[in-house]
């Protein structure tokens, strides 16, 4: 997704969980280390990027709704 963030040095930079330390200092913990936009930002990322599997054919419940291999499930 490619969320910048500034580490614990002051430089711009990819954030990465595989980093999480190098993000953290004092004003900084996990409790704040992603603003509400940011939580937002990933969220809809993700629901973006659902999409339908090979033996999903229908939308459950709705069986006139037809669905594709690879088709987006959400469209915001």
């Amino acid at each position: 997704m490619e969320l910048k963030k500034v580490d614990s040095q002051g430089i711009l930079r990819d954030f990465s969980v595989a980093e999480l330390d190098n993000f953290l200092y004092d004003e900084v913990t996990l409790d704040n280390i992603l603003t509400s936009a940011e939580k937002q930002s990933i969220i809809i990322h993700e629901l973006e990027n659902l999409r339908a599997l090979e033996q999903e054919h229908t939308v459950p419940g709705y069986p006139m709704i037809l669905l594709y291999p690879g088709q987006s499930l959400c469209k915001i």
